[in-house]
Formats: structure tokens, C-alpha cells, sequence
């Protein structure tokens, strides 16, 4: 566990997508972020490739992955 406003950066690739509650998941790391820290996050921002991902996903695991 961080203490507040200990964290300079931080810094999540598609972790905001999948918690139920995102609002918990961003106040806790607005929490731990120093004043004029910096957060660097990314999402999805084309789900029409999302359908690539999961044809190969499919083909390699034999199997659909779960939805997003």
C-alpha cells in the first residue's frame, strides 16, 4: 500500500477498463499521486479490432476470449 501523495508518475495500460468500480480504482490512484503528479493512461479506443484480437485468440487458444 502507497501512502498519499507519495507517487510521482504512475502510469496504467488498459486497467481502468475492467474494475466494477472505476471511479474506487481512479480516486485511489489520484489518492497516491503527489500534487502536479502525473498519470499516463491508456484504453481501447477502437473496439472494431477488438474483433481481430479476439478471431486470434479463438484460432489460437481454441477457445473465444471473455468479452471486454
Amino acid at each position: 500500500s502507497f501512502g498519499d501523495g507519495t507517487v510521482d508518475v504512475v502510469t496504467c495500460c488498459y486497467g481502468y477498463m475492467f474494475p466494477t468500480d472505476k471511479a474506487a480504482a481512479l480516486s485511489e490512484t489520484l489518492r497516491v499521486l503527489k500534487p502536479g503528479g502525473l498519470l499516463v493512461a491508456t484504453t481501447w479506443d477502437r473496439v472494431d479490432m477488438l474483433k481481430i484480437s479476439r478471431d486470434i485468440m479463438t484460432a489460437v487458444l481454441g477457445a473465444p476470449p471473455p468479452p471486454p
